[in-house]
């Protein structure tokens, strides 16, 4: 697993991007997926660990809706959230964090990381092993190869999944899918339509300066993934998944 250089923390973390539309959008249905998570049985609560955590903006969004979420990271990042940063781990590998932790969380979070992993299988069933009490994982990464950017190349991406791929991944790493659906379906056509004229996407992501009108889209992001069919395509794909 690659971890981000210093540009790429730069120019995906900077101050105050918690409060842009994506990554709060992403937060929720998150959110979302966990509780159905645990209305499905496949989760029953307690520790969650997201592996991959950058500057902690999933973990300390858990945090301020009651869950017991901590990360860990390989890289550094220069800054990161105070209200995540006593939860973090970073520079650090998963399987490295002490046996009594990692005996005491029930779900593992890998969001928007599969992506960047060159042997998909071995981290999965490494990381299974790391976890024997994870039995919930639950995935997001970015969807559909025909939107394949320099954005993808700039971060490292080793490709865009499909449900059929990312179910073969998953399974070749001793998982089992749950639940899987598409989101962010509002973003597909823009980015399509930019790929067809070859107009290349900008790398930097810039916190709001309306913040208001971000949450305005990002409730709008939330909506389209709860009630949208399931597999009409979105630029991510979201996956519940158990041990096989």
């Amino acid at each position: 697993m690659a971890k981000y250089n210093a540009e790429q923390y730069e120019t995906n973390y900077p101050e105050g991007i918690e409060h842009h539309f994506w990554n709060s959008a992403r937060n929720q249905i998150v959110l979302d997926a966990l509780e159905r998570a645990q209305r499905s049985g496949l989760w029953q609560g307690g520790t969650l660990l997201e592996v991959g955590c950058g500057t902690g903006v999933v973990v300390g969004f858990l945090r301020s809706r009651g869950l017991e979420g901590w990360g860990c990271d390989l890289g550094t990042p220069p800054q990161v959230g105070a209200d995540a940063a006593p939860y973090l781990f970073l520079g650090q590998d998963f399987a490295d964090l002490t046996g009594r932790f990692r005996a005491g969380v029930t779900c593992i979070l890998l969001l928007d990381v599969l992506e960047h992993v060159e042997e998909p299988d071995a981290f999965l069933t490494r990381l299974k092993m790391a976890y024997p009490n994870a039995q919930c994982f639950l995935l997001t990464v970015p969807a559909r190869q025909e939107l394949w950017s320099n954005y993808d190349e700039f971060f490292g991406h080793r490709c865009r999944y499909h449900p059929r791929t990312l179910a073969a991944d998953l399974e070749r790493g001793g998982l089992a899918v749950v639940y899987m659906q598409y989101f962010f379906r509002m973003l597909y056509p823009v980015m399509y339509a930019l790929g067809r004229l070859g107009i290349q996407r900008e790398v930097a992501t810039r916190a709001p300066t309306r913040p208001g009108l971000h949450r305005l889209i990002a409730w709008g992001c939330r909506q389209e993934a709860r009630w949208l069919p399931h597999g009409l395509p979105g630029t991510s794909l979201l996956a519940l998944a158990r041990r096989r």
